[in-house]
């Protein structure tokens, strides 16, 4: 399968004619899994006098970029933008061209349905991280944030790979199904996230639920041959 390519790019400003590109990360990775391949990153000295020269060359960098991703689907926070930086980029710097796929995953515009259904209506990365169950941090550099990237993929691909199973369900299964999964909403809410490597003794504390269940039912039919209303 055609390899994804997460790229971040820190710039001072959107237009590659005349703002620096400050910062650049990529990391590529197969799209069944989007574990990291290879992962380069690199500060680019200025084209513009406007910060310190502590970097690689523009022309280096977009070397590395094109050798890494050549054949590879973007895939970024804005794809559109993130594309048309670095084409004008090599264009007005009469760089040779990247090779990327000619389609794109812009992972802002696939998240969005997530983060609406869960009530969300902020498009920060690390906001819709947070709200998609991605473990993360604020981004410190460009690579932490392509690895953000790829976390917030592989949980949307993981959330429809869920749907297409659900789809194979009946009507009955699929209710089973959600129930379960709103009892983990509520037990989150309420205790935070299942970790099943937390210390405790799961078989015991199930038997001990499973008695409580018991002795509720009994209770209930006690309560129903007292003329109790069911």
């Amino acid at each position: 399968m055609t390899p994804l390519a997460f790229i971040v790019l820190r710039t001072e400003g959107s237009n590659p004619a005349c703002d620096d590109l400050l910062e650049v990360a990529v990391a590529t990775a197969e799209p069944f899994d989007a574990q990291a391949i290879d992962v380069y990153t690199a500060r680019v000295r200025s084209t513009r006098d406007r910060k310190p020269d502590d970097g690689v060359w523009l022309v280096d960098a977009m070397d590395q970029l094109r050798e890494m991703t050549r054949g590879c689907v973007l895939a970024a926070w804005d794809a559109g933008a993130t594309r048309t930086f670095l084409e004008g980029s090599c264009h007005a710097w009469e760089l040779l061209p990247l090779e990327l796929a000619p389609h794109v995953v812009d992972l802002r515009s696939a998240a969005w349905p997530f983060v609406v259904a869960g009530g969300s209506v902020s498009a920060d990365l690390t906001h819709v991280a947070d709200a998609l169950g991605v473990a993360s941090t604020e981004p410190t550099c460009a690579l932490d944030e392509a690895r953000v990237l790829a976390g917030v993929y592989r949980e949307i691909v993981g959330r429809a790979e869920r749907h297409v199973r659900d789809t194979g369900l009946s009507t009955d299964e699929r209710a089973i199904v959600e129930l379960l999964r709103r009892r983990l909403d509520d037990g989150r809410r309420q205790y935070g996230p299942w970790r099943v490597d937390d210390g405790r003794d799961n078989p015991r504390e199930a038997l001990a639920e499973v008695i409580d269940a018991l002795h509720y039912c009994a209770a209930e039919l006690v309560r129903l041959s007292k003329g109790g209303a069911s």
